[in-house]
């Protein structure tokens, strides 16, 4: 029997052409939806409010018919001053005004939370109470940070204590009245079940971030050019994009370990490349990785830009680079948003992850490069010792093409995700309707 076509609420505060990574999972499946029996309205912020980068080929593909609604935020420059600068926050009054307008007079049948800005989602629950409309989160990061607790307090980050009890505050709120969850890993669904038992009555998915063949058309014939480094010019271009957070630098450590090894041995005429590596768009930021490339001698083969490319120049970039590097993190359910692409991207790759990451034998299926796992609490000597002759052995098959299984990547394409996404929609508006024995959508 054919499914109704319901109407779903989107919102995604940070969406198009706002430069962020949140919102890259609905860009992605918006298109796709409606073939799948679903109507959406994104509900967004307005992009300049936003204090973000702006790309505006990101706005290349979105489905006309989609309607977005853009609503104001509180202006940063006042916020600041008293140390307000969460957009979820800033935004928070008018999400509530104009999601509650839509609700009131359009009859929709799910709201999804979207987004990584979590302040936010307790307006979910209030929407439900008041307009009897179930909701769904989606867990692109953990809520609650609480690897952060285990590290010294001098690598802990800034503002955590009010930055992790707000958290914790707005998941206590949020949590129990849900009625669906996605999440890019399992171990975030994992986590969430453990804290909150009656979540083990909704539906959830384990939905990875996927990645468009489409947006590397689109890099490739309006991208801006290169402006990280010229190719073709002697030297070996390896590129990290992306944010490195605090829980990234026992990694990097043990990678300019390794690079410190090389050198010693052969000349290496190579330069790493950093770019974006901080969520603030500040180019006076303190640097991320360059401190920890001093310590072993290796910062004149390091460049970092802390700063974010827009998203396609960054697509560009990464289909000019010799090599891609994938760093990963402490916390092995730390799941790269950028694994996809890189793989799209058709240039060999470094991967450096927890040995029980998920994405581990994910990654080694591709057959896109080489991966060289860590454990708990590894010295970064005896790792480096382990990324050392597998850089060097990249380093020297640099120019052959990977050769891709694109079977492996198939069911992380934009298509492929939206049909399961679509589906985990159906599933929670029949299960909170009762009309469907509730399960774990897998």
């Amino acid at each position: 029997m054919a499914k109704p076509r319901r109407k779903v609420l989107c919102v995604s505060p940070q969406f198009p052409p706002v430069n962020a990574a949140d919102a890259h999972r609905l860009r992605l499946v918006l298109p796709y939806l409606k073939d799948h029996g679903l109507d959406a309205t994104v509900l967004a912020v307005v992009p300049e409010q936003v204090g973000l980068d702006l790309d505006p080929l990101l706005v290349c593909g979105l489905p006309p018919e989609v309607p977005i609604i853009r609503v104001g935020a509180l202006d940063r420059r006042w916020t600041s001053r008293v140390g307000l600068g969460n957009l979820g926050l800033r935004a928070l009054p008018a999400l509530l005004s104009t999601g509650s307008h839509l609700l009131q007079n359009q009859q929709m049948d799910l709201i999804y939370f979207s987004t990584t800005l979590f302040d936010c989602i307790p307006l979910g629950r209030y929407w439900k109470h008041r307009f009897k409309v179930p909701y769904a989160v989606d867990l692109q990061d953990p809520w609650r940070k609480d690897h952060y607790l285990r590290m010294p307090r001098s690598q802990r980050p800034r503002k955590l204590w009010f930055d992790y009890h707000l958290k914790a505050l707005t998941e206590a709120i949020s949590m129990p009245s849900v009625d669906g969850l996605t999440a890019v890993t399992a171990d975030y669904l994992d986590q969430a079940r453990w804290r909150y038992p009656s979540l083990v009555s909704v539906p959830m998915l384990e939905l990875p971030f996927g990645a468009a063949e489409k947006d590397f058309e689109i890099a490739r014939q309006h991208a801006p050019g290169n402006p990280i480094f010229t190719p073709g010019d002697g030297l070996c271009h390896i590129v990290s994009t992306g944010v490195v957070p605090t829980s990234f630098e026992p990694v990097l450590a043990a990678l300019f370990l390794a690079l410190s090894l090389l050198r010693r041995e052969v000349s290496l005429p190579l330069q790493f490349h950093f770019v974006g590596t901080d969520y603030v768009p500040d180019p006076s930021r303190p640097r991320r990785v360059l401190p920890i490339a001093e310590r072993f001698g290796v910062a004149d083969l390091v460049r970092e830009q802390t700063e974010r490319l827009p998203y396609f120049q960054a697509l560009h970039v990464m289909q000019e680079a010799d090599i891609l590097l994938l760093p990963g993190s402490s916390d092995s359910r730390y799941t790269p948003s950028k694994l996809y692409n890189y793989v799209l991207a058709r240039r060999p790759i470094l991967a450096l992850f927890h040995e029980h990451s998920r994405l581990c034998p994910l990654f080694s299926a591709t057959n896109t490069g080489r991966l060289v796992t860590f454990r708990d609490a590894e010295a970064p000597e005896q790792y480096g010792a382990r990324i050392a002759p597998v850089l060097r052995s990249l380093l020297h098959d640099m120019t052959r093409a990977p050769d891709t299984n694109w079977d492996a990547i198939f069911p992380y394409t934009d298509a492929a995700m939206a049909k399961r996404l679509a589906a985990f929609f159906h599933e929670v508006v029949e299960c909170s309707q009762g009309r469907k024995p509730v399960g774990i959508t897998g």
